[in-house]
């Protein structure tokens, strides 16, 4: 029978505390990314990386029921077991897929995409244009307006970068040259709620590329992002929550509504 609990009591205060090792940012994803000035950062030329962050905001807005609850409580306990330098998305994902209150609800998601913008947009302007292109591939690239509104990216931030990269490069004129810089790598654990009743650990990178050909090819320098979106989705295990012990199941809820309360 399986336990969650590792010791008879387990102080709501004392769950609460595995977040920050559960999590590389244990506070909301949208949070995190808000707290990020993404255009002077991306100016700096230091990407916004996020090993991992949660996702709970419809969670605490729209309470799962207790099995979900139950499943909460069993996966912070089994990602706080990752030390910091092992929390990678090949790590993470590798755990998900191991813990026995969880099981796979459908196949991964696994979409790339490229977005090539004209060479020399200009930073004025034309901005709000190349920024609601930009919006309109990632929303394509994700394929979830929920996640999309969650994250909130900067789009216009996103426009500008691309644009500067061409403008970094110093003219070559009889070579070839091809520049890529990362811009955004993100992990995310949503958690479940009331109507999704879902684990979706997913990852977002996006790049930032810029293209010359040499002098004599007739081919214009281009510029424009490269994505990839990653997803995989998972449910409770209703057979094994079943089995699990009463008293069991109520220090897992008692944990999971700590948790939600804490970040309410």
């Amino acid at each position: 029978m399986v336990t969650v609990p590792h010791r008879n009591t387990v102080a709501g205060s004392d769950f609460v505390a595995r977040l920050s090792s559960a999590f590389s940012h244990p506070t909301d994803v949208n949070k995190v990314i808000r707290s990020y000035d993404l255009r002077k950062e991306l100016l700096a030329q230091r990407p916004l990386r996020i090993a991992l962050a949660p996702d709970w905001s419809r969670c605490r807005e729209q309470r799962p029921g207790q099995e979900a609850k139950v499943s909460i409580a069993g996966v912070v306990r089994s990602l706080a077991e990752l030390s910091a330098e092992s929390r990678h998305w090949d790590t993470v994902l590798s755990n998900m897929t191991q813990i026995p209150l969880l099981e796979a609800d459908t196949a991964p998601e696994h979409r790339s995409a490229a977005l090539p913008t004209r060479k020399g947009l200009p930073l004025l302007g034309k901005r709000s244009t190349l920024a609601e292109r930009v919006q309109l591939w990632l929303s394509m690239l994700i394929g979830d307006e929920a996640i999309v509104k969650s994250l909130g990216l900067d789009t216009a931030a996103l426009a500008e970068s691309v644009t500067r990269l061409s403008a970094q490069i110093p003219s070559q004129y009889f070579k070839g040259v091809r520049r890529e810089m990362p811009l955004i790598d993100i992990n995310v654990l949503r958690f479940p709620d009331a109507d999704y009743p879902f684990f979706e650990l997913y990852r977002l990178k996006i790049d930032a590329w810029f293209q010359r050909w040499p002098l004599f090819s007739f081919r214009r320098a281009a510029n424009g992002f490269t994505g990839v979106f990653q997803a995989y989705r998972f449910r409770p295990q209703k057979s094994i929550i079943n089995d699990l012990a009463p008293q069991t199941v109520e220090k897992a809820v008692q944990e999971a509504e700590a948790l939600l309360d804490s970040e309410g």
